[in-house]
């Protein structure tokens, strides 16, 4: 529901973090681009092949990450990634699905985003928590807190993304717990893992990076 995040990096501001969406990377020269995630619907660029995907690469970025098992999907594989912006700088742009259905994620995330602020992305795939109803919500909600607790940043600051069958309630309990054990693992080295997490039906999971002169 929740379009592609990346973060985009000048290599004289490491600290920088924004989400760029809808853009491929050669239309953003001079600039590093990490490609933090791709979570929706209509948006897809050329070089994204599947619909919902995570890709990660954390290479001279000042961001931190994490994949585990929160026990949401029956394969018992990694379902939750946690990415957090460790700044200097927290700037975001997002774009979101036009759907007037939109999923509790959503609906979270798009007040998040109003002050251009980001802080932290957590993820979960496993369940799309959409047709969830005020339940669902005040689970994304909880996320958010949890996260925000764990990080030391307001929840406020956290976007929510959540991918997998429509009309499913996550467990919530299990959606908590997995954000303590991604908060214990997160690192600068944990892109693989989260990119694993974010997986659906993918056979693979994908990373990219682009660099430009400069």
């Amino acid at each position: 529901m929740v379009a592609r995040v990346d973060a985009q990096v000048d290599p004289p501001r490491p600290g920088v973090f924004a989400k760029r969406v809808g853009h491929a990377p050669e239309q953003l020269p001079d600039r590093q681009v990490a490609v933090l995630g791709h979570q929706g619907s209509g948006v897809q660029p050329r070089h994204v092949q599947r619909a919902i995907q995570l890709k990660v690469e954390l290479h001279r970025v000042n961001v931190r990450a994490a994949g585990v098992v929160a026990g949401l999907k029956s394969t018992g594989a990694r379902d939750l990634a946690l990415v957090v912006n460790d700044g200097p700088t927290f700037d975001s742009a997002s774009v979101f699905t036009s759907n007037r259905c939109k999923a509790n994620p959503v609906l979270w995330s798009q007040e998040v985003v109003k002050d251009g602020v980001v802080k932290a992305v957590v993820l979960n795939s496993g369940g799309a928590n959409c047709y969830t109803g005020p339940e669902g919500f005040q689970t994304t909600h909880a996320v958010a807190e949890q996260v925000a607790a764990r990080v030391g940043i307001g929840a406020i600051d956290v976007v929510v993304c959540s991918t997998g069958l429509i009309g499913l309630a996550n467990d919530r309990q299990s959606l908590l717990d997995g954000v303590d054990a991604a908060a214990e693992q997160l690192a600068g080295d944990g892109g693989p893992a989260a990119a694993e997490a974010i997986m659906t039906t993918d056979s693979v999971s994908k990373q990219v990076v682009v660099e430009g002169a400069g």
